[in-house]
């Protein structure tokens, strides 16, 4: 897990509980049982399921690599009619997916934004605001001879999906 439960600036969501239950399902689902069953003496550190959650779209903890990644991110929404024309949203956007007309905010590029929430923290209007923190999903990603960079499986899961989720993830990895 990254370090943004313990006082990231970028932390979009707060995922210590989310962690701890994550551990204790995959010690329940006891993986590395199965898989010294499975392969004896042949076992590797990479036959084993690796899983890395991060609290931001930074993804410090590098979830494109890991067969699950986790990624906490802000649901926005937009009210163009509450916008002052600071621009600040527009400045604090790395991803250039602020939509602006005049000045003003005329909404948020969807195929750009990585929902980081950082538009919605400077906004001193509430023209852009947090809807809800979630979590979004990649799976497949590996390093060594031949690296792929994980998939998004699924977006907006609250905690509660997030662990069904990966339960099912670790039942289908033993099957």
């Amino acid at each position: 897990a990254c370090f943004g439960s313990s006082g990231c600036h970028n932390a979009v969501v707060a995922s210590a509980d989310l962690v701890s239950d994550l551990e204790n399902l995959l010690e329940k689902a006891d993986l590395l049982t199965f898989l010294r069953s499975s392969l004896g003496e042949r076992l590797k550190l990479h036959h084993q399921l690796r899983l890395t959650i991060a609290d931001c779209p930074n993804s410090c903890s590098q979830p494109q690599i890991k067969d699950i990644g986790i990624i906490g991110q802000a649901e926005l929404i937009c009210d163009p009619n509450e916008c002052n024309g600071c621009g600040e949203c527009e400045v604090v956007c790395e991803e250039s997916a602020i939509v602006l007309d005049d000045g003003f905010l005329l909404s948020i590029d969807e195929e750009l934004c990585v929902q980081c929430g950082a538009c919605a923290r400077i906004c001193p209007s509430s023209a852009i605001d947090i809807s809800a923190n979630t979590y979004k999903i990649l799976v497949g990603g590996k390093l060594g001879r031949h690296p792929q960079l994980a998939r998004e499986l699924i977006g907006s899961l609250d905690g509660d999906q997030v662990l069904d989720l990966v339960g099912e993830i670790a039942d289908f990895f033993k099957a």
